[in-house]
């Protein structure tokens, strides 16, 4: 004698493996974009610390060249043209605080 199942279960099972497979989805995927903003985050961090090396590099270099008077007014004249520069504003994501944001935008 041959059983055969009634289109009712199959559909309702293979109904609730697709809505196991939709939540177990979505977790990776949230868990994908929690550690995708913490890498954001390192990834500015370690950003900024290259950023203040290259600039001690130069600082030293005009120091030991002799020409430190020199960088002080290269740095008013930069400091002067970034005032009016746009600003690179973050996406916000979890995981960004106030400090990750440019200096005009942080309070006071």
């Amino acid at each position: 004698m041959v059983r055969t199942v009634p289109e009712v279960a199959v559909v309702v099972s293979i109904d609730g493996s697709l809505d196991a497979h939709e939540v177990a989805v979505h977790a990776r995927v949230e868990s994908l974009r929690e550690r995708a903003a913490r890498v954001a985050v390192e990834l500015g961090e370690a950003e900024l610390a290259l950023e203040h090396v290259a600039i001690t590099r130069a600082t030293l270099a005009a120091a030991i060249s002799g020409n430190g008077l020199d960088l002080v007014a290269q740095d008013a004249d930069a400091a002067e043209h970034a005032a009016f520069a746009p600003a690179v504003v973050p996406m916000w994501r979890a995981g960004l605080a106030v400090k990750h944001l440019p200096d005009g935008y942080q309070p006071a």
